[in-house]
């Protein structure tokens, strides 16, 4: 500034103070004062100085190891890999008898448990739900309090470590790569007008950032994890320098309030107050929802599976050892995408499938004709009795044919199209949005598995309940239902079939009790 224009400044200092342009320029040389009193120098006459990039470069330089680890761990794309990384984090925070009740809850655990309390199962899964019941209570405590915002820190550090320092770099030298770690800057001063907003958002990621001891031990923590287990000596001082030399540069030389004054005087407004980086998100809240979720999913797994088990032998009696038969696009395949990577399953399966194999060996083409031919030829003695037993043949007869439709609907472009369920799995590694739809989507369609199940065997047991009914009839003197039934039953068209039919209607009496510890049966049998 020129002498005359020194005495300018001065007068109106005294005599125009009130006036806001006068107001405007003793604050920003207040906030240039503060700035210049900064070592080391990062600000002079309007342009920001080598110092500034080069603390900017060793932030780069400590970042760039710990972003490949945080890639690899709860900083990358993969949700639910994020989500058991942050899991085994908050994990730390339980007592050893706490952790040790933690691993009881496991899939595997929780059904060699069950399996080994035989007909005590539901006092079993009653204890295994105080024990999760206990570890949410633990979960509400100060010290996982601690631990959030501890991990909250850590994701902060996370997002810094993903930071475009280079934008800030190159401005200082051109010629700065990112590949050549080894590289040696030479910087030249930069107006501030050309990097005031990278400086904000510089800001906008440090502001509010606390590495503590524990944000450390977490780096650490995680470089194990992903080392199964391991980490030499010379990986951990690797690590700690880092993140040292990271807490130094915003703690000492590139300061919140530092850039702050920086970006005021960008900005030409001392009021100015630049935004900051927020997180809201629970670490053991999280925990607390995984840990809930993914036990309603075991737990309808391990029932399912422990009921399977224990039916296999009437199964196999029922099918004559025949494998059952598959249901496509609900099937044990995709099943175990969904489990692998989700807390979701089909929770149907095997029951349709056991529908399905029944109605494909029992109600044959035979049986469908022979009930055809009855209600045919069959003088009815109450025209009511036969609407009812025309409707349920009919019903039943169609039950093939709505598995059918149902299996349709994972065709491509379907409703339950197999191609966008998968890709929704995979999608939902990344994008929560996508595992809400496809929950929404698994939801439904299991929805439609219980349906189908619930009303086809309502129309099985209708039909078997009155086949019951007309061969007790034929016995008699005088048949009441269908005055021509014994003629229609020794017919030669229909003797195949009657005999075919008696023998195989106490397997229909089999397969409705197998049922049963699926479904609720309204209509009880013979």
């Amino acid at each position: 500034m020129s002498l005359f224009r020194a005495i300018v400044v001065f007068f109106e200092s005294i005599f125009h103070k009130d006036s806001p342009e006068v107001q405007q320029r003793l604050q920003k040389k207040k906030l240039e004062s503060e700035i210049l009193s900064a070592q080391p120098a990062l600000y002079r006459n309007g342009r920001i100085l080598p110092n500034f990039a080069e603390a900017v470069r060793i932030l780069y330089v400590n970042t760039y190891p710990l972003n490949e680890l945080f890639a690899g761990t709860i900083g990358g794309s993969d949700i639910p890999k994020q989500r058991r990384f942050e899991a085994q984090l908050v994990l730390t925070g339980f007592t050893p008898e706490d952790q040790e009740a933690v691993k009881s809850l496991s899939y595997a655990n929780r059904k060699k448990a069950a399996a080994a309390a035989g007909a005590d199962q539901d006092r079993e899964f009653e204890r295994q739900r105080h024990t999760l019941e206990k570890i949410i209570n633990a979960l509400n405590g100060d010290s996982f309090k601690n631990i959030d915002k501890e991990l909250i820190s850590l994701h902060q550090l996370v997002d810094l470590c993903r930071f475009n320092f280079a934008a800030i770099i190159h401005p200082f030298d051109a010629n700065f790569t990112t590949i050549n770690m080894s590289y040696k800057p030479v910087y030249q001063e930069v107006p501030l007008t050309r990097i005031g907003n990278a400086i904000e958002d510089l800001y906008f990621q440090i502001e509010g950032l606390q590495i503590s001891t524990a944000v450390v031990q977490a780096v650490i923590a995680l470089a194990q994890l992903k080392n199964n287990g391991s980490l030499s000596a010379s990986r951990t001082e690797t690590y700690t320098e880092n993140v040292k030399k990271i807490a130094y540069i915003i703690t000492r030389v590139l300061t919140p309030p530092r850039l702050q004054a920086l970006i005021r005087i960008y900005k030409e407004n001392a009021e100015y107050n630049p935004s900051s980086v927020e997180y809201h998100e629970s670490a053991r809240k999280n925990f607390a929802t995984w840990l809930q979720q993914q036990y309603q999913a075991d737990e309808q797994r391990i029932k399912a599976e422990l009921k399977d088990e224990r039916l296999s032998s009437e199964l196999s009696k029922l099918f004559n050892g025949s494998p059952l038969a598959t249901i496509a696009g609900y099937d044990a395949s995709t099943n175990e995408k969904l489990r692998a990577n989700t807390a979701f399953a089909f929770t149907w399966i095997t029951p349709l499938q056991i529908l399905k194999t029944f109605l494909q060996q029992y109600l044959t083409q035979p049986i469908q004709a022979l009930l055809n031919n009855i209600i045919i030829e069959g003088f009815f003695n109450n025209q009511t009795y036969k609407s009812e037993f025309s409707s349920s043949v009919y019903a039943s007869g169609e039950s093939r044919g709505r598995i059918k439709a149902f299996e349709n609907l994972f065709s491509r472009g379907k409703m339950f199209d197999t191609a966008i369920l998968e890709s929704y799995i995979i999608d939902s590694h990344k994008d929560s949005d996508f595992y809400s739809k496809l929950e929404t989507m698994v939801s439904a369609i299991n929805a439609n598995a219980q349906k189908i199940i619930q009303e086809e065997i309502q129309h099985l047991q209708t039909v078997y309940i009155q086949i019951n009914e007309l061969l007790a009839d034929a016995k008699k003197a005088n048949s009441e239902i269908i005055s021509n039934l014994k003629i229609l039953m020794m017919s030669s068209r229909n003797r195949d079939g009657i005999d075919l039919l008696e023998r195989q209607l106490p397997n229909w009496a089999i397969f409705f009790e197998i049922m049963k510890n699926y479904t609720i049966i309204n209509v009880k049998a013979n």
